[in-house]
């Protein structure tokens, strides 16, 4: 959990973009599926403090902190 605070915290600052991270449990919604220790690149923070991740199909989710690592 510390390496994600430190990653949130850069992210606030803005001085850390495209960080490659690992999903911690699978996600399955109608729009795809985001498995378990697929590689996803932060793409920045929400004003929700959801994540917005790409993962290696372009495609954009947005997840918890909690979900990554």
């Amino acid at each position: 959990m510390k390496k994600n605070g430190l990653v949130l915290k850069l992210l606030e600052m803005d001085l850390i973009m495209k960080n490659k991270m690992k999903v911690r449990n699978t996600l399955t919604t109608i729009d795809g599926t985001l498995y378990e220790n697929d590689v996803v690149s932060v793409e920045g923070k929400e004003k929700n403090g959801d994540l917005r991740v790409k993962d290696t199909m372009g495609r954009i989710w947005f997840l918890k902190e909690e979900m990554l690592r």
